[in-house]
């Protein structure tokens, strides 16, 4: 199974925040497959 470099060799998340200016767009977004990630970085994918 396809692994993640960031969650298998112990890298820093960071954190983010998000603001919303007075001016903004929505977009629609269809969702085909979700992709669960383990604590390993192990993909465990699920079709829509």
């Amino acid at each position: 199974m396809p692994r993640l470099e960031g969650v298998t060799h112990g890298k820093v998340h960071e954190g983010f925040e998000v603001t919303i200016s007075e001016k903004f767009v929505v977009l629609k977004v269809k969702i085909e497959e979700v992709v669960e990630i383990s604590h390993k970085g192990i993909l465990k994918r699920e079709a829509l």
